[in-house]
């Protein structure tokens, strides 16, 4: 008996959908020639049809999550949604938060990261520092008027960017990467980093923080970006542009070597964010 073709099918249910169940069902079909071996055509197929099945689930999974959790934050990679590193490490804090006053944080953050890192792209082109005000920039009025109409009463002139900046963008090498989203396939993980600079003769992530920070989300920056890029990252990096009562008008940077033993505090925080919400 000549087998000329084969043919494997499955069909499930997934009961971790949006809605009751999810019943995928698929079918591959190969035509063999003279040298297949049935066996090795088969179980490529099972491989198929199960990544498909992977998927079905996983994206089940996430459309839950996104219905249930308005403030998570997804990042579409190859197929997939992956939640951000800041999700990952912050999911548990920020819910003690009211979405108002998380909106006027992000809100000013933004504004601060906007004006500091115009402010490095304009000193590497002409080596002077120019501060632009943040009414300057037409894509921060959103931001703006949160920021003044907000119940906080935040003030982006309270903050310590411009004196620290004036001390430390002077310090900073060749700028490899700013604003740049990393994902990581093998913890379906995903970001976007600060600054990937030279910062003190050390390659550096480095994050731009106008609050609390947590090395575990530099870690994750620093080895994706190395694992991408082929080029190890040396030191994370804080530089703390919050308010201060320094006389010096600004904190000292903030370093970290232990990427290693960041990295597997964060890799403990992935399997609980995972465990809790199946993603």
């Amino acid at each position: 008996m000549k087998i000329k073709e084969v043919t494997y099918a499955k069909s499930g249910v997934i009961a971790k959908a949006a809605y009751e169940n999810l019943r995928p069902s698929y079918s591959f079909t190969a035509e063999l020639d003279k040298e297949d071996n049935v066996e090795d055509v088969l179980k490529h197929l099972k491989g198929i049809v199960d990544n498909q099945f992977e998927l079905d689930e996983y994206t089940a999974k996430v459309s839950l999550v996104e219905k249930q959790f308005a403030n998570m934050r997804l990042y579409p990679v190859n197929g997939f949604k992956y939640p951000s590193i800041t999700s990952v490490l912050g999911w548990d804090k920020d819910w003690y938060i009211s979405e108002g006053e998380l909106s006027q944080y992000g809100a000013i953050g933004t504004i601060i990261h906007k004006v500091f890192e115009d402010a490095i792209i304009n000193y590497q082109k002409t080596g002077e520092l120019i501060w632009k005000e943040p009414e300057e920039f037409p894509e921060l009025q959103k931001e703006i008027s949160m920021v003044r109409g907000g119940s906080l009463q935040l003030d982006w002139n309270d903050y310590s960017y411009k004196t620290f900046g004036n001390e430390y963008i002077p310090k900073l090498g060749k700028i490899c990467a700013m604003e740049e989203t990393v994902a990581n396939d093998e913890i379906k993980t995903a970001g976007t980093l600060d600054i990937l600079a030279p910062f003190g003769d050390k390659l550096s992530i480095i994050d731009l923080k106008s609050g609390a920070y947590d090395f575990r989300q530099l870690a994750f920056y620093g080895n994706t970006w190395s694992v991408l890029n082929g080029k190890d990252v040396e030191q994370m990096v804080i530089f703390p542009l919050g308010k201060t009562d320094n006389k010096s008008g600004y904190k000292k940077p903030v370093i970290n070597t232990d990427i290693a033993g960041e990295w597997k505090e964060m890799l403990k925080a992935r399997e609980t964010f995972k465990k809790r919400f199946g993603i």
